[in-house]
């Protein structure tokens, strides 16, 4: 995925979403860098394709998210079900990221809410908890 500058957009895939990783920053091996299909835990939503037999085979989209972790969800799930998750970096995709919020309070609130809903759907209850704890002392970690 490409920005409107035409640099790559980090965070297009990586490993699933974890209080470790969250806090090391860790950038999956920056798969955006590779120039061969990789298999991965998720791949962003701007940019997802799926069989329409294995979306419906999973229920789709949780639809308790409203914007963000919609897709590592729904790629988790896929997982789970026994299929596979790839990056294809051969394809190019534009993202004008930003344009779905005029209020970044808005925007870093709604990313919170997701963030705790795929939290409590798929890591163990202290992790969520020491999460949110981080964010209080380190004001929006």
């Amino acid at each position: 995925m490409l920005f409107r500058s035409q640099k790559p957009q980090p965070w297009t895939s990586g490993k699933q979403t974890t209080l470790k990783r969250i806090l090391f920053r860790n950038t999956f091996g920056a798969p955006w860098k590779k120039s061969l299909p990789l298999e991965t835990d998720w791949v962003s939503g701007t940019g997802l394709l799926v069989r329409k037999s294995s979306f419906f085979q999973i229920g789709g989209f949780d639809e308790k998210f409203f914007m963000y972790f919609e897709d590592q969800d729904l790629c988790l799930r896929m997982k789970k079900a026994g299929h596979q998750v790839f990056f294809l970096p051969f394809f190019v995709i534009g993202h004008f990221d930003g344009k779905s919020w005029r209020n970044p309070r808005q925007k870093k609130m709604a990313f919170y809410q997701s963030q705790d809903l795929f939290f409590q759907k798929h890591r163990p209850k202290w992790e969520g908890w020491l999460l949110k704890v981080f964010r209080l002392i380190f004001k929006g970690f």
